[in-house]
């Protein structure tokens, strides 16, 4: 993921809020990435901009939804990394995908689904902030700058 050209971050449903939040701090950290949470024909239109060298990261629980096979086969075709964060689906893909990151739900199912993905998307951004401190920090200050010109005097 961190010398991928770009990440595409999916998760449909539930698990869109993970997906938009790891995209959203990958961007903060200077590394293109774009969330979805498209499915049926919209899929296709997503997968068309996937390349070789890109990443793509995929939160998706327990569900084997039709999506994630045409997106890791699409992604395989391309010459793209695959990530798949799942509670579930990891013996199914392990063989298809780069890594299998396990995101388990509570017995209780008090926490929020997203939740464990959440906290995993973490995990992934503090290991690549480790690998390109420099660029993080920096990236940080020019957010930092931005922000501080919208609010004005």
């Amino acid at each position: 993921m961190a010398a991928a050209g770009s990440v595409l971050v999916y998760g449909a449903g539930a698990s869109e809020p993970a997906a938009r939040h790891l995209a959203l701090k990958l961007g903060r950290r200077g590394h293109r990435a774009r969330p979805s949470s498209a499915t049926g024909f919209a899929l296709a239109d997503e997968l068309l901009w996937l390349g070789h060298g890109d990443a793509v990261v995929i939160f998706q629980p327990g569900r084997r939804l039709r999506e994630i096979e045409v997106l890791i086969d699409r992604a395989r075709a391309v010459g793209a990394g695959v990530v798949l964060v799942s509670d579930e689906l990891g013996a199914a893909f392990s063989g298809s995908v780069e890594a299998v990151l396990s995101a388990p739900h509570t017995p209780t199912g008090i926490t929020a689904e997203p939740l464990t993905g959440m906290i995993v998307a973490d995990a992934l951004l503090l290991a690549i902030d480790s690998l390109d401190e420099n660029r993080s920090v920096e990236y940080s200050h020019q957010l930092t700058a931005l922000r501080e010109q919208l609010l004005g005097p």
